[in-house]
C-alpha cells in the first residue's frame, strides 16, 4: 500500500519535548531522593540535605542523554514513517536502519563527550579552551553506552512505528468508510434512477388514457406533472427528506391518478403528528401508493381505498400501505417499484430497516416499513445504521 508523504508538525515534536522532557525531570527527581536518602543513612543525627542541594551537579549529569533523544527522536519518526519495521526483512530497510542506529550511537558517544569538555571548560578546570573531540573520551562512551543507546534506539523506533500504524490504521479505517458510503450514494441513486423514470411512464400512461376522453382534464393533468416533477427535482439530491414532504409529494401524485379513476380511488391518512417530521427516504411513499392503486383500483369495478398509515413506536417510524383490492398470488413476485424501495432502504439503513410486503388480512394487500425514528438534528452516520449490510425483511407474496 502507497502512503501520502508524512511530515512532523510543530505540535507533535513539541509533544515529543515534552515527554522526554518529562521522563528527565522524573529521573532528576528519582536521583535527589536517592541522594538524601543516602546522605541521611550517613549522617544519622545530622542535618539532613534539602532535597534541591544537589540539583545543579544531578541535572548536569543527568540530563544531557534526555536532551540528546528529545533532539534525535523527530528524526527518527520520520526514519520509522519512510523506511517502515514491518519492511525489516528487505536489504534497503536494514541497511537503513543499522546506518541509522550506527550513526545515532557514535553521535550520543560524540555529544556527550564534546558536552563533559564543555562543562570543564567552563569550571575552570583545563587551562586550554580550545574545542576539539575527545576521542579517548568518545571511544569510553562507547563502551560504557551503547547497550543503553541501542535500546533507547529500538523502543524509540518501536513507539513511532506502533504510533504511526495506529495513524495508518484510523485514516485506512476512515478512507474506506466513505468509501462504503460513497458506494452506498451511487448504489441509492442508481436504484431511484429506476424508480423515477418508472414512475414517470406510468403517469404519461394516465395522461395517455385520459386525452381521448377529457382534454380538459389531460390538460390539467399535465400541469399537476410539471408540478410534480419541478418538486422531485428541487428535492432530487435529498436522501431523506421530513416525512411531510413525502406526504405532500404523494397527494401530488394521486391527483393525477384521482383524474384518471375519479370516484373510484378513495384515499385515507392516518398520519401521527409526531411523525410528521420524521426522516424518511426521499421518494419512498409513491411507489407503494401506485403499486396500491395499480394492483388495487385498477382491480376492481367498484371503489376501493388506499390507506396510508404512519406513527412513531418508540424510537421506531412505522410505515403501511394497504388497499382493499384482491391481494397477491403466491407466484407473483416484487416489481421495480417494491423491489427498488427494499434495495433503497438497505443501502440508507443495512439491518436498521424492516420492510414486509403480504397479503392484508381478510381482503387487500399491504406493504409495512419500519425505520430509526430519526429527526433532522438526530440523523447522523452514526444513527443511520451501516449501510451495504443486508436489511431485516421477511419474504412474503408481493406485486410485480
Amino acid at each position: 500500500m502507497a502512503f501520502r508523504s508524512y511530515r512532523l508538525s510543530l505540535g507533535r515534536i513539541g509533544l515529543i519535548l515534552a515527554a522526554w522532557a518529562l521522563l528527565g525531570a522524573v529521573a532528576v527527581g528519582n536521583s535527589l531522593l536517592s541522594l538524601q536518602n543516602v546522605a541521611c543513612d550517613a549522617a544519622p543525627g545530622a542535618a539532613a540535605p534539602g532535597p534541591l542541594d544537589h540539583l545543579p551537579e544531578v541535572a548536569e549529569n543527568i540530563l544531557p542523554p534526555y536532551i540528546f533523544w528529545a533532539l534525535v527522536t523527530p528524526g527518527l519518526v520520520l526514519l520509522a514513517r519512510r523506511w517502515r519495521l514491518e519492511n525489516l526483512r528487505e536489504s534497503r530497510v536494514l541497511l537503513v536502519h543499522v546506518t541509522a542506529l550506527a550513526t545515532v550511537v557514535f553521535a550520543s558517544a560524540a555529544y556527550t563527550a564534546t558536552l563533559h569538555n564543555a562543562l570543564v571548560h567552563l569550571e575552570g578546570f583545563r587551562p586550554d579552551p580550545r574545542w576539539h573531540l575527545d576521542w579517548a573520551l568518545i571511544r569510553d562512551n562507547l563502551h560504557r553506552g551503547l547497550l543503553l543507546d541501542v535500546v533507547t534506539y529500538a523502543a524509540v523506533l518501536g513507539i513511532a512505528a506502533a504510533w504511526i500504524y495506529y495513524r495508518d490504521s484510523r485514516e485506512r479505517l476512515t478512507e474506506a468508510a466513505q468509501l462504503q458510503a460513497s458506494l452506498a450514494d451511487a448504489r441509492y441513486e442508481t436504484l431511484r434512477a429506476k424508480v423515477e423514470p418508472h414512475f414517470l411512464f406510468n403517469t404519461l400512461n394516465t395522461i395517455s388514457a385520459l386525452a381521448a376522453t377529457d382534454p380538459a382534464g389531460t390538460r390539467e393533468t399535465v400541469a399537476s406533472l410539471s408540478a410534480l416533477l419541478r418538486r422531485a427535482l428541487d428535492h432530487g439530491a435529498a436522501t431523506k427528506v421530513p416525512l411531510r414532504e413525502e406526504l405532500s409529494f404523494s397527494q401530488h401524485y394521486l391527483e393525477i391518478e384521482r383524474r384518471r379513476y375519479g370516484k373510484r380511488l378513495h384515499v385515507e391518512f392516518a398520519i401521527a403528528p409526531d411523525a410528521r417530521d420524521l426522516l424518511v427516504p426521499s421518494f419512498l411513499l409513491q411507489p407503494l401508493v401506485e403499486n396500491a392503486i395499480r394492483h388495487g383500483t385498477a382491480m376492481r369495478r367498484g371503489p376501493s381505498t388506499v390507506r396510508v398509515e404512519a406513527h412513531r413506536d418508540g424510537d421506531r417510524l412505522r410505515l403501511r400501505v394497504l388497499d382493499d383490492g384482491p391481494g397477491a398470488p403466491d407466484e407473483l413476485t416484487r416489481g421495480i417499484g417494491l423491489s427498488s424501495t427494499e434495495a433503497r432502504l438497505q443501502e440508507l439503513y443495512g439491518p436498521g430497516a424492516e420492510m414486509v410486503a403480504r397479503n392484508a388480512e381478510g381482503q387487500g394487500f399491504e406493504v409495512a416499513i419500519a425505520l430509526p425514528a430519526r429527526g433532522q438534528l438526530e440523523d447522523t452516520p452514526a444513527t443511520a445504521g451501516v449501510a451495504g449490510a443486508p436489511a431485516a425483511r421477511r419474504e412474503a407474496p408481493a406485486h410485480p
